[in-house]
């Protein structure tokens, strides 16, 4: 490799995996002190064009000789073809197992509804990364992998690292030697990708197909399954196991039992789920922010459990539910008694109680200080209206007749300041919470702020139509000329 580098007149292709080839670096010190990496060319899935797509799909159907006439017709015929090239799951991988260029030799019943067949594989991403999986990767990458399949779309690295440590515990696999550095390293760029975002690191699938051949191959191996669960550390996967192994309907009553046990461990855990939030009226693009904890939603999901099947309803298990659902609801609603907590996420769980039979009159008479503690904009006495839906005694007349004259102060502030109201839909509420609450509103006041703010409206746009003129820059047709040379491979390849 070293001579032929140094050629003018030789080059030398090697091609592999990603993640073999930092197998290979971790096993072969050469490879990275001779700067095989600074000449390294990674093709991404989403590096094909859909021409080339074709082209790949066209080449192996010819050169594989396994299609028959019947089959190559299929394909043409509404371009059909077009299902498997634009299909999401498109991989060069999947595509030599479909023609008949891998280990699998097309049979009779596949040429018989070839697209049928074709489309089969596609749709199951086991193909694609099972053998990789199972074989090719070590117990500490495979453990990252199944920590990472119990956890949200993305995870900040440090939490992922968390997740994995506690795995590896729970399957007694050793994590000396930066166990956590090395198998990432192997991974990214083909089991999973790494990105930067506000200053951290974050890790997702490297596609979707990944991620649902996980979500399989969690539901289909118990081991890993209950490891997964005993080795659980952040509330969000406990979750997310619950959806991928059907936990409802678990009929082992010890995984069912650890279960309980993860939900109860994990209940006071901090968030490990990341989102976009706007900031500001004017913000364009979102920030990515920790989620903060949503413990009356986690109270919820206890709450959910206890109408789950057998053996959750089976002694002592159904006891244990009972008894971590009333201490951990009873904390939420001492958090709203001294004022902490989300009002939405309050009046969420009120009504799942009310939903499932529960007697809610004094988690109400708690919510109610939540809610009446943050009466500063007209959206939150859409708050009480919704509590007093749920529960309609739970104000004293002279008590509602207060609330209403706090809404007129807020909702007349509000259309003062009328600089702050950013669109009409906000006016709207505004006039619907009033009338809701039997406020009357200065009407001619009201079609005063909703013309100026209407005005302002159509300044902004006509300010932003005329910069998307000014930066303006004619776009050429599409050609034809792809479908055209896409078409024209199939009907070369049906009339083969």
């Amino acid at each position: 490799m070293r001579r032929v580098a140094g050629s003018r007149g030789t080059l030398f292709i090697l091609t592999t995996r990603e993640y073999i080839l930092q197998q290979a670096h971790q096993l072969y010190e050469q490879l990275a002190t001779e700067g095989v990496e600074g000449r390294k060319f990674l093709l991404e899935l989403t590096g094909y064009p859909r021409l080339d797509r074709a082209r790949i799909f066209y080449n192996h159907a010819f050169f594989s000789g396994q299609l028959t006439a019947a089959a190559r017709e299929a394909l043409l015929k509404h371009r059909a073809y077009e299902t498997i090239i634009d299909h999401k799951a498109y991989n060069p991988r999947q595509i030599e197992w479909i023609t008949g260029l891998s280990a699998h030799r097309l049979t009779v019943e596949d040429n018989a509804d070839y697209l049928g067949f074709a489309v089969a594989v596609l749709d199951d991403p086991k193909r694609i990364w099972r053998h990789g999986f199972e074989h090719q990767l070590d117990d500490a990458q495979r453990a990252l992998l199944l920590a990472l399949a119990s956890m949200p779309d993305r995870v900040e690295h440090d939490d992922l690292e968390g997740a994995f440590e506690a795995f590896c515990e729970a399957a007694e696999i050793p994590t000396r030697q930066r166990a956590f550095t090395r198998a990432l390293e192997v991974l990214d760029d083909s089991f999973v990708r790494t990105y930067h975002d506000v200053g951290r690191v974050f890790v997702t699938v490297f596609d979707p197909s990944v991620d649902d051949f996980l979500a399989r191959y969690l539901a289909e191996s118990p081991t890993d399954a209950k490891i997964s669960v005993r080795g659980a550390v952040f509330f969000e996967q406990m979750e997310k196991l619950a959806r991928l192994l059907g936990a409802p309907k678990i009929p082992s009553v010890q995984l069912a039992d650890d279960f309980v046990e993860g939900v109860t461990r994990c209940f006071d855990a901090p968030s490990c789920s990341w989102g976009g939030v706007y900031y500001g009226r004017e913000a364009t693009e979102p920030t990515t922010t920790r989620r903060r904890v949503h413990m009356e939603r986690r109270g919820d999901f206890i709450g959910r459990m206890r109408g789950w099947g057998c053996p959750y309803r089976d002694e002592p298990l159904r006891s244990r539910i009972r008894e971590v659902y009333a201490a951990e609801t009873e904390t939420v609603r001492k958090r709203w008694e001294a004022g902490n907590g989300e009002e939405a996420d309050a009046l969420y769980l009120l009504r799942g109680m009310r939903g499932r039979g529960e007697g809610i009159q004094r988690f109400a008479q708690s919510a109610k200080k939540l809610l009446i503690g943050g009466l500063h904009y007209p959206d939150a006495f859409r708050r009480l209206l919704e509590l007093r839906d749920l529960t309609p005694d739970i104000f004293e007349p002279d008590e509602w007749e207060e609330l209403r004259r706090s809404y007129l102060l807020v909702a007349e502030q509000e259309l003062t300041n009328w600089t702050e109201i950013g669109a009409l839909d906000e006016l709207d509420d505004i006039e619907r919470y009033a009338d809701l609450m039997g406020v009357e509103l200065d009407s001619n006041e009201l079609e005063e702020v909703r013309d100026r703010v209407n005005e302002r409206i159509d300044e902004a746009e006509d300010q932003a139509a005329k910069r998307a003129r000014e930066h303006h820059v004619e776009e050429e047709p599409a050609p034809d000329s792809e479908d055209e040379e896409i078409e024209a491979l199939f009907t070369r390849l049906a009339d083969q």
